[in-house]
């Protein structure tokens, strides 16, 4: 019998536990699983063709 932590689809991910991590990782600018990531985009952008600088 596998264990529980065998497969990631036992873990719900907007688990409490989850949604404060996400909230913590995004108030101090730390990239959140399952969201964009700006500097990643700005990193990858062919050279001339760069992602807009996100507002805010």
């Amino acid at each position: 019998m596998p264990s529980p932590r065998a497969n990631d689809e036992t873990i719900p991910h907007e688990a409490p536990i989850f949604a404060r991590l996400a909230e913590l990782w995004t108030a101090t600018g730390r990239t959140v699983p399952g969201r964009p990531d700006d500097e990643w985009q700005r990193l990858v952008a062919p050279p001339g063709f760069q992602a807009p600088e996100p507002e805010g």
